[in-house]
């Protein structure tokens, strides 16, 4: 692709045609700051704090929505730039709460980060203040509205993202609050607006005053709840988990999270969760440690082996297991034990397609996540991504807001289904008949269709 020559601040760059100011000023790594703006939503240009001179343009412009042209020449750094965002800043404050020292999203808020920076910010505009600013009606989400800068990231990735739409502005100028709005779409505690609101306007009530970043131990990890194999980062202190969050957009989910991968993390330090190895005696468990549970266990499959034969055991192995442990898993029964008495609930499900794709050949593959978001075309039997597997669901949503079409056979009426193009209402079992008769239809071969085709009208 041929790229164009941009000059910021008096050096020229080589950047990709079609991008905005302040995209381009990200990807040669300069700076412009800004509240409103988010790579992969919609520009909006409300809060302008990304404001800049153009040469040729008489006023400052939004960097946000103005597009970048061959030989376009930008200021970012100015004394009337300054000038304009300090003004900016002060706007803001002149509703947003000076609670910082209290605020969860302190030690990683744009603002405060901002009125750092330019250090010379003043509060020289007050108005007054609503009571009930706090909205605590999400079980997983608050909302506090003085914090609200306006920059309306939360709406947007609601709605282009997510495709929720559960949330949006309500009144009008400085009364504007973003809330739950009635006659919207359906929270789905995804909690993509926490993270990407600047401020601390939308707050993980699961993470209520539990540490400053500063505090926080951090590492990335994948979600062990479906197999999409989602990246997050999970915030530690004292040994036990705080919060879990997207990384920015990388991994198959791109930032996002369902509500599991986000706020399901209490297991790990619930009380009934078990963390030390029990056995039974004498009519109750109790806790030993993991030497005398190994020794228990293979002194009882050693008796069992001795007296009945190997064949008298068998293994059941988890579906959520990774490959090597579920491989480690078989190798021990059939190689130590000596048996091939081996199962797994994987079995009822993917096993069976996964015979199915050998049989049909090599070009017969998966579709990765991001092949399901640049399809032209989704079939969906018995199955509810949107619902069962959500980041499947985005991508199946990503797909349909650009066009595809989605096609959806279930007897069920299923949040997929609310998003078809095409629905089939089948009676129930008759997901077999479909795919049959579909084969059929596809392959030319009429001995695979589920019904004699007399009689049938041809369409």
């Amino acid at each position: 692709m041929d790229r164009i020559t941009v000059t910021f601040d008096a050096t020229p760059y080589r950047v990709e045609p079609g991008l905005t100011v302040i995209q381009a000023a990200d990807r040669v790594g300069v700076y412009i700051p800004r509240f409103c703006h988010l790579e992969g939503l919609s520009p909006l240009g409300g809060c302008r704090m990304c404001l800049v001179s153009v040469e040729g343009m008489p006023k400052l412009v939004t960097a946000c929505t103005t597009t970048v042209r061959d030989g376009m020449a930008v200021v970012t750094r100015s004394e009337e730039i300054r000038r304009a965002r300090r003004g900016m800043l002060e706007l803001l404050l002149t509703r947003h709460p000076l609670d910082c020292f209290y605020c969860d999203k302190a030690s990683e808020c744009d603002l405060q980060d901002l009125v750092y920076t330019f250090g010379d910010v003043r509060r020289r505009y007050d108005f007054p203040r609503e009571p009930g600013s706090v909205i605590l009606e999400n079980p997983l989400v608050e909302r506090n509205l003085e914090r609200c800068v306006h920059c309306e990231r939360c709406v947007r990735a609601c709605a282009e993202i997510q495709g929720a739409r559960a949330i949006s502005p309500t009144r009008r100028g400085v009364r504007t609050e973003i809330r739950e709005a009635p006659g919207g779409g359906e929270c789905e505690f995804c909690g993509h607006c926490i993270d990407v609101c600047p401020v601390g306007a939308n707050l993980d009530r699961l993470f209520t005053y539990a540490g400053r970043r500063f505090q926080l131990g951090e590492g990335p990890t994948l979600c062990p709840y479906c197999g999409c194999g989602c990246t997050l980062t999970v915030s530690h202190r004292d040994g036990r988990i705080r919060r879990a969050r997207g990384r920015g957009s990388e991994g198959v989910n791109r930032g996002s999270l369902c509500a599991r991968g986000r706020f399901g993390w209490g297991f790990a330090h619930h009380p009934d969760r078990l963390t030390r190895p029990m056995v039974r005696r004498e009519g109750r468990f109790v806790e030993v440690s993991w030497d005398e549970a190994l020794l228990y266990a293979a002194t009882r499959l050693e008796k069992v082996v001795r007296e009945k034969g190997p064949h008298a055991v068998a293994g059941l192995g988890s579906a959520r297991v990774t490959d090597e442990a579920a491989y480690l898993f078989q190798r021990f029964m059939r190689r130590v034990i000596g048996t091939n008495n081996v199962d797994s609930s994987a079995r009822l499900g993917y096993a069976a397609a996964l015979v199915g794709r050998l049989a049909a050949g090599a070009e017969v593959r998966e579709a990765t996540l991001d092949e399901v978001r640049g399809a032209a075309r989704i079939l969906a039997v018995g199955a509810d991504p949107v619902e069962t597997n959500p980041i499947l669901g985005l991508a199946v949503k990503a797909a349909v807001n650009a066009g595809a079409e989605l096609l959806v056979a279930d007897p069920r009426r299923t949040r997929t289904a609310a998003r078809a193009s095409h629905r089939f209402d089948l009676v129930p079992g008759g997901e077999v008949p479909l795919a049959l008769g579909l084969a059929a239809r596809v392959l030319g071969d009429p001995g695979l269709a589920p019904f004699p085709p007399q009689g049938v009208p041809e369409r």
